[in-house]
């Protein structure tokens, strides 16, 4: 009896294993077929939301670079790697940094310190009048901060760049990191042509730590800064901005904030002063709107 009843006990033992493993063999087989039938984008793709801009066709006939940077979700793009990596003199686009060198430093006392223009010590030129004044740029008056800025008046930094001096001036370039830190030529030219020099990727990243308050400043400076570098408001979203040019290539550099994010861009292609004047500003502010940051 007791070895019958150990038999009848174990066969049902066996039937509750063998139903509980058929079980587990069914349910791993469901979870695979519905795994299965799931597209892979839709498990472990994550939504691009530039994913459709063409920058190759938006640049065609720039030959030049352009370097995005989506500062929240740290997307980056770049066209042309090679050159965005590749230093050139800033120009007028060091106007940022030295901007905000001459406001931390007390040279500059806010965005309406102003300088009167010296005639003597800077004559007006006649390419003041060809070059400048078509494309609203000012140059034969006095200037504050602000209005230098957005006319990109090179005598007005000239003189905050004496002001501020070799040694102060090297002191914040080194800390801001910014580009390759040179300024052993002329205190009052060394962003013009001559011994400064950086990078698409190098302006972004400099761009970033100012977007994020990174850098040694005052947070007056920030606030300042930002006044002087407005270029438009527009649906929520302002544009800071800055063009730089000269006799071989053309700069515009910035962000774009909304709400809760930021978007940074540097662009440069080569070509004089005057056949980059409007493209540098039109190719990548096409970008900008195609990646539906700027519209």
């Amino acid at each position: 009896m007791m070895d019958y009843d150990n038999r009848k006990f174990n066969s049902k033992s066996s039937v509750n294993i063998l139903f509980r493993f058929a079980s587990l063999i069914f349910a791993a087989l469901f979870t695979a077929g519905c795994a299965k039938s799931l597209p892979a984008a839709d498990v472990n793709k994550k939504s691009d939301p530039y994913e459709g801009v063409n920058l190759n066709e938006l640049m065609k006939g720039t030959e030049g670079t352009f370097v995005f940077l989506d500062v929240k979700n740290q997307t980056r793009l770049v066209h042309d790697k090679k050159r965005a990596e590749t230093r050139f003199t800033p120009y007028s686009t060091f106007k940022i940094p030295h901007t905000l060198i001459a406001l931390e430093t007390g040279v500059a006392t806010g965005p309406e310190a102003e300088i009167k223009w010296d005639q003597e010590k800077y004559p007006k030129e006649e390419w003041w009048d060809t070059n400048l004044k078509p494309r609203g740029l000012i140059w034969d008056q006095n200037h504050t901060i602000s209005s230098a800025f957005a006319n990109s008046c090179v005598w007005y930094y000239k003189e905050t760049a004496k002001k501020i001096g070799a040694e102060k001036m090297k002191e914040m370039v080194d800390k801001f990191n910014y580009g390759n830190r040179d300024i052993s030529s002329a205190i009052d030219s060394f962003w013009l042509g001559e011994s400064l020099e950086i990078s698409a990727v190098e302006q972004v990243d400099f761009l970033e730590k100012v977007v994020n308050k990174e850098l040694p400043l005052k947070e007056t400076t920030y606030t300042d800064g930002l006044t002087v570098f407005k270029r438009e408001s527009r649906d929520g979203k302002t544009l800071y901005a800055k063009t730089g040019g000269g006799k071989d290539i053309g700069w515009f550099v910035g962000f774009i904030t909304d709400r809760d994010n930021s978007y940074i861009f540097a662009f440069n292609m080569p070509g004089t002063f005057e056949e980059t004047a409007d493209r540098k500003i039109e190719v990548p502010m096409k970008i900008l709107h195609e990646l539906k940051v700027w519209q």
